[in-house]
């Protein structure tokens, strides 16, 4: 990946920003519709840990393609 080197504030402090960073995130609702379960099962994955999630406040939010590869897990 290729990288900038920006200096912001002073010149000892350089700061290295990715020109591009591609992550995408859904939340709880998109999973139960991808997915056909309820909110109460994917609460019981997620407290598991079956299936990944990151926490932001009180939301949840999970990346798709670790979902999908923890569930070619445990589904055959």
């Amino acid at each position: 990946m290729a990288t900038k080197k920006l200096t912001l504030i002073t010149p000892d402090m350089p700061i290295t920003i990715p020109e591009h960073v591609e992550e995408t995130y859904i939340r709880s609702a998109q999973v139960c519709k991808m997915f056909n379960i309820s909110e109460s099962q994917l609460k019981k994955l997620r407290a598991d840990g079956t299936i990944p999630a990151y926490k932001l406040g009180k939301t949840y939010l999970y990346k798709p393609e670790e979902i999908i590869a923890e569930l070619k897990k445990v589904i055959p």
